[in-house]
């Protein structure tokens, strides 16, 4: 995706299309449109930002800072659930629904899929393996279909990243004009995804992955990581 980030953005063409941004993301689940069950990712071409990104430039210009610097520098350490290296997974402080998560590189003058190293771009296919696995065992754990959304931000936003999108709470009439409600606190999700790493991302990427997680693993899931960490919260 970063060669074709380039070529396209480069003006290589031999007609101007004027285009200023890669847009990418990645549907999976069957309730989200263009989306299929082997979750394809999706690139749109296009000759402005969209809203989204336009956000992530005016908090630069205004901020002087990049949108991820300043989240990294304000998300409390404890919601940060892995360190790959090069990348970093974290919940957001404001989770707007549960196991909704945020990956960025720890080098915040990446703003390009291009920008990216050969280390940085394994790195990042790690972790983009890993909660794409964990979702697809929590999600039904928790009676969840298994979709998600991943978004990624880039262009001249400072610092690219990438957002976790899972279908997790359907928006009520709050969420429909800009107020969320989250049915999850942040620490529990964090929690989640560190304990479901720990127990079950010991095999290799190669042969874990499984769309339909069986009734005994689900219900050993729910009880060994989604109930295990609503309690110890509870107790706390």
């Amino acid at each position: 995706m970063n060669e074709l980030e380039e070529k396209i953005l480069s003006e290589t063409f031999e007609e101007d299309f004027g285009f200023v941004c890669v847009q990418v993301i990645k549907n999976i689940g069957t309730s989200i449109p263009g989306a299929h069950v082997h979750g394809p990712y999706q690139v749109a071409c296009m000759n402005m930002f969209p809203k989204r990104i336009n956000d992530d430039i005016n908090f630069l210009i205004d901020k002087k800072v990049s949108f991820i610097r300043d989240f990294d520098i304000k998300n409390p350490e404890h919601l940060k659930v892995k360190d790959y290296g090069t990348m970093i997974l974290a919940v957001p402080y404001f989770m707007k629904r549960p196991l909704e998560a945020i990956i960025y590189p720890k080098d915040f003058s990446v703003q390009w899929l291009r920008d990216l190293s050969k280390e940085q771009r394994l790195d990042l296919a790690k972790v983009t393996s890993d909660v794409s696995y964990a979702l697809s065992l929590l999600m039904p754990a928790r009676g969840n279909v298994f979709d998600y959304n991943f978004v990624f931000h880039t262009g001249p936003i400072g610092t690219m990243y990438i957002e976790i999108f899972p279908s997790s709470q359907r928006p009520g009439g709050f969420e429909r004009v800009g107020l969320y409600v989250c049915q999850g606190i942040p620490v529990n999700s964090a929690e989640i995804y560190r304990r479901c790493f720990e127990i079950y991302m010991q095999e290799h990427p190669g042969k874990r992955f499984n769309l339909e997680p069986s009734q005994v693993v689900i219900d050993e899931i729910k009880k060994e990581i989604i109930d295990y960490v609503v309690n110890l919260g509870c107790k706390k």
